[in-house]
């Protein structure tokens, strides 16, 4: 008997999912798969609490109440920042931060972007390895409009392992696309693949959405709660519908469900 294939994500929706190089498409009813970018790309921010039960992978905490919910533009295109940091770095300033490079497609062409990382040190919890990034980053005046996020790396190991960790930046842009006032409802779903939290925008938020989309069409857009980037996609195609559908990542079932009811709980808290 042939083995069983894994039922496919549809991707009518906008999947915002766990991995940072996931790539974002608007395709009907059609059952197209979502397909990373590229292979070992680390997951981004919702491990669930289980895979951060050691020293070596920092829990994190959920997010405020009803504070926090936001998608907004990254600029990958903007290195002027990042190598004002990188010249702080080599002067000394910064213990334990670096400069890293990645190379991001965009359509036909693709572009070498910087950031910024650093991992915990020992007994070092996360809020304070954030805390210490964004101050390094903040000592360089950035452009009207622009602001450091972060987010926390998890990146797999050998079978038993824990993850490794660090915490890296993005550069986003401009106003948020969608905040947390925009979300009307927000559900809990079950898939084949694991569980995810589908987010419903009001008709104006889903209009804004849409252009959004349209006009960062092969940029990365990032959700975000509290500061946090938990997923950076790249945009495939205009997203109508008003449908925003964030995955949990790997993990176990009902450690995947419990962190999905903490941030739908977050984003209806007062409705």
């Amino acid at each position: 008997m042939p083995p069983r294939r894994a039922k496919a994500r549809p991707l009518s929706t906008l999947h915002l999912g766990a991995l940072a190089g996931a790539v974002l498409a608007g395709c009907g009813s059609r059952g197209d798969t979502a397909v990373p970018s590229g292979t070992g790309v680390p997951t981004v921010a919702l491990a669930p609490p289980s895979a951060a039960a050691s020293d070596e992978a920092p829990a994190l905490p959920p997010p405020a109440v009803g504070r926090g919910f936001e998608i907004v533009r990254v600029d990958d295109e903007d290195g002027a920042p990042l190598r004002e940091v990188e010249r702080l770095l080599a002067t000394g300033m910064g213990e334990a931060i670096r400069i890293e490079r990645e190379r991001i497609g965009m359509g036909a062409r693709s572009v070498e972007t910087r950031y910024a990382m650093t991992r915990p040190r020992a007994g070092e919890p996360i809020e304070a390895v954030r805390a210490r990034m964004l101050t390094v980053l903040g000592i360089v005046p950035l452009p009207a409009g622009k602001r450091w996020l972060v987010a926390e790396v998890r990146l797999p190991r050998g079978a038993g392992d824990p993850p490794e960790v660090f915490v890296r930046s993005y550069l986003a842009s401009g106003p948020a696309v969608v905040r947390a006032g925009d979300v009307v409802g927000a559900e809990i779903r079950e898939e084949d693949w694991g569980t995810s939290l589908q987010i419903e925008l009001s008709p104006s938020a889903a209009e804004r959405f849409r252009e959004a989309t349209a006009a960062s069409l092969e940029r990365r857009l990032a959700i975000v709660f509290d500061d946090r980037v938990m997923s950076a996609p790249v945009v495939k195609s205009e997203i109508s519908g008003g449908k925003v559908q964030i995955t949990m990542g790997g993990g176990p079932s009902d450690a995947q469900r419990a962190e999905a009811e903490r941030l739908r709980r977050a984003l209806l808290a007062g409705r």
